[in-house]
């Protein structure tokens, strides 16, 4: 578990990889959720407040930073985006 996370920091430190990495620990149907929300209108400080409240600590701006990933439209690292 150590070496995964220590290994995840050599990375590049671009938000879409660090929501892809979080998402990588949801079930499908919680990822096809998320997604949606992404896409959606609702707001990144209410997503984060969402995610928080199930101990999943994330930044509300790396949300905001990676949302252009899941509308399309944007060139995103680590493959997350648009066609996940």
């Amino acid at each position: 578990m150590l070496k995964e996370s220590l290994e995840s920091l050599l990375e590049t430190d671009e938000p879409g990889c660090r929501v892809g990495r979080m998402m990588a620990d949801f079930d499908e149907e919680t990822k096809e959720v998320f997604i949606n929300v992404m896409k959606s209108l609702a707001s990144s400080r209410a997503i984060a407040m969402e995610l928080r409240k199930e101990g999943i600590i994330v930044d509300r701006s790396t949300l905001g930073a990676a949302r252009p990933c899941f509308r399309g439209g944007a060139e995103c690292a680590c493959g997350y985006g648009e066609d996940q």
